[in-house]
């Protein structure tokens, strides 16, 4: 299943403005996962933890929470930013 998110709100330590992006979120089975930042490569994170409220996956750049009923992901890197997706099935 893919899902496509755009970036809502994203808080900066210095409380910089940013501009929204989108990404696609592709849960495929066996706790795989795919993200297109849209950017060339997917990245292929790697999936920490997953039920049926909340998915756990990180990157070398941020770690993920994705909550399967609100569709809302956030992306908390290790810059210390903290960005907020909305999510919807495509």
């Amino acid at each position: 299943m893919a899902v496509f998110c755009v970036r809502n709100t994203r808080i900066e330590p210095a409380s910089l403005a940013s501009s929204p992006k989108s990404m696609q979120l592709v849960l495929g089975p066996a706790r795989k996962i795919a993200i297109d930042l849209g950017q060339g490569d997917p990245l292929a994170p790697v999936t920490t933890s997953d039920n049926k409220i909340q998915l756990k996956f990180r990157t070398k750049e941020f770690v993920g929470e994705f909550f399967h009923y609100t569709g809302d992901l956030f992306l908390i890197y290790k810059s210390g930013h903290l960005a907020r997706l909305t999510c919807m099935p495509s």
